[in-house]
């Protein structure tokens, strides 16, 4: 597993805060409310096999990472507005870091206490790598109790160019470490 870039931690809170935001704003059928293992698929139109993620949630999880973010050294957030609608909710988030403001819109649906479905669309000013824009879906499945091994807040992705055997990385460690 490789080390990941304190630029590309800050991004992945913020693009995870609307995740977040999203999931918090589902009570009890949110992710905060389903502890344990979660598996989540991503797709992107630049990332033709897609991604695996699995990630150990606890209770207080969403809440913990929504209300860190707000905290997090160099990140700040000008909108966070979470609409309900039933059976899920919509998410625009506009966040700064690093010169570089990331406006997001996210739509989760929960069929299920145990399944999600989530489209979110992300525009970067000044854009990354070239890119202004970018779009993704996120299914996500409940797999059960977290495995040994693994604690509140582990993240293990999987299928990320250029890094064989994928990147491992704790969200309450990574957010901790950005508030110094």
């Amino acid at each position: 597993m490789r080390k990941v870039s304190y630029n590309l931690c800050k991004t992945l809170i913020v693009l995870g805060v609307a995740a977040a935001g999203s999931a918090a704003a589902m009570g009890p059928m949110g992710l905060s409310e389903k502890p344990g293992l979660w598996q989540m698929s991503t797709s992107m139109p630049r990332m033709p096999h897609g991604m695996v993620s699995k990630i150990c949630v606890d209770a207080a999880m969403t809440d913990r990472l929504v209300d860190s973010s707000a905290h997090v050294q160099g990140v700040t957030c000008s909108k966070r507005d979470v609409h309900m609608r039933p059976g899920g909710a919509v998410v625009d988030t506009v966040c700064t870091t690093g010169g570089r403001t990331i406006t997001t819109h996210a739509e989760i649906n929960m069929p299920t206490p145990a399944s999600f479905h989530e489209t979110v669309q992300a525009s970067f000013s000044p854009a990354i790598a070239g890119h202004s824009q970018q779009s993704s879906t996120v299914d996500g499945q409940w797999l059960g109790q977290c495995p040994a091994g693994m604690r509140a807040g582990d993240v293990v992705m999987g299928g990320m160019p250029g890094m064989a055997g994928g990147m491992k990385l704790n969200m309450y460690d990574v957010t901790k470490a950005m508030h110094h």
